[in-house]
C-alpha cells in the first residue's frame, strides 16, 4: 500500500467531514438565533467547533497509526470516539456557567454534530479500507470457491 493513497484517502475523510460540520454548524446557529438569542448562538458556534476540534486530533491519531501499518486501527477509532465523547463532557461541564454561552444550546449543538460526525466518519470510513490496510483489489480479485451440491 502507497502512503501517498493513505494520506489522500485521510484527506477526504477529513475534508468531508469538515465540511458537513460546517454546515451543521451553521444551520444549528441558524436556528438557535431563530429560537434564542446571541448567547444560544454562541453555544451553537462553540459547540460545533468543539467537535472539529476533537475530530481533527483523532484524525491525526488514524494518521498516524495507518502510515504505521497498524492493526490496532480499528480499535484507535473506536477508542477515540469514547475518549471524544467523555472529553465532550468534561468540556461542557466546564463552560456550562460561561455568561456568554447558552449552556442548552451548546450542549443541544454539541449531540447534534457529534451525530453528524459519527455517521459521517462511519459512512466514509467503511469506504474507505485501505485506512485498515485492506487491499480491496486483492479480495475482489480472489475467487471464492462454489459450493459443492450433495
Amino acid at each position: 500500500m502507497h502512503i501517498d493513497s493513505l494520506d489522500a484517502d485521510l484527506q477526504r475523510l477529513l475534508g468531508g467531514t469538515l465540511r458537513t460540520l460546517g454546515l451543521t454548524g451553521a444551520l444549528v446557529a441558524v436556528a438557535a438565533g431563530m429560537l434564542t438569542n446571541a448567547a444560544g448562538v454562541a453555544g451553537a458556534i462553540v459547540g460545533t467547533g468543539l467537535v472539529a476540534v476533537l475530530f481533527g486530533g483523532s484524525a491525526l491519531a488514524l494518521r498516524i497509526v495507518a502510515r504505521r501499518g497498524s492493526a490496532h486501527a480499528f480499535a484507535l477509532l473506536t477508542g477515540s470516539a469514547l475518549v471524544r465523547l467523555a472529553l465532550y463532557g468534561v468540556v461542557l461541564a466546564a463552560v456550562s456557567d460561561v455568561a456568554w454561552l447558552d449552556s442548552v444550546t451548546l450542549a443541544v449543538a454539541t449531540g447534534i454534530a457529534v451525530v453528524v460526525t459519527l455517521l459521517f466518519e462511519l459512512r466514509t470510513l467503511s469506504r474507505l479500507p485501505r485506512l485498515f490496510w485492506i487491499d480491496a483489489d486483492a479480495t475482489a480479485t480472489q475467487s471464492v470457491p462454489a459450493a459443492t451440491r450433495s
